[in-house]
């Protein structure tokens, strides 16, 4: 969890101080923001939490495959199956099935924390309609 917390910037001050000229953006709706950035929190909860339990049982490689394909993408396009498949010396089935297995396993991580802030299950499913659409 430290190494996770460091990873993205726990444990260091950060000055908000941007130069002279620069402003926040007054066009977007507060309101907007605040769900952005907690829809950003709960998805990198759900990403430590999914980082920690493929660590625990020997399946880092897999979660490094996530990372490569959707966390590290550099020039917008997911790369193919194939491509990772060689980068981490695995099969493009191996590759497919990795992502399959851990992209249903990070939605569920992602619904566990939005449910335990909501009443219900139905609750539950509107709170992530309403904040992943604050993603896109």
């Amino acid at each position: 969890r430290e190494r996770a917390a460091l990873k993205r910037g726990g444990g260091r001050v950060r000055s908000l101080d941007f130069g002279e000229g620069w402003e926040p953006a007054t066009d977007v709706p507060t309101a907007d923001v605040f769900e952005r950035e907690l829809a950003s929190a709960v998805l990198d909860g759900a990403l430590d939490a999914l980082e920690k339990e493929c660590a625990e049982r020997g399946a880092a490689k897999q979660f490094a495959i996530l990372e490569a394909c959707y966390l590290d993408a550099i020039d917008d396009r997911e790369p193919v199956y194939e491509e990772l498949g060689k980068r981490f010396q695995s099969s493009a089935t191996d590759v497919r099935n990795a992502l399959y297995r851990l992209r249903n396993r990070l939605r569920e991580l992602v619904f566990e924390r939005v449910r335990d802030t909501v009443a219900t299950p139905e609750d539950a499913r509107d709170e992530m309609r309403q904040l992943f659409g604050s993603l896109a």
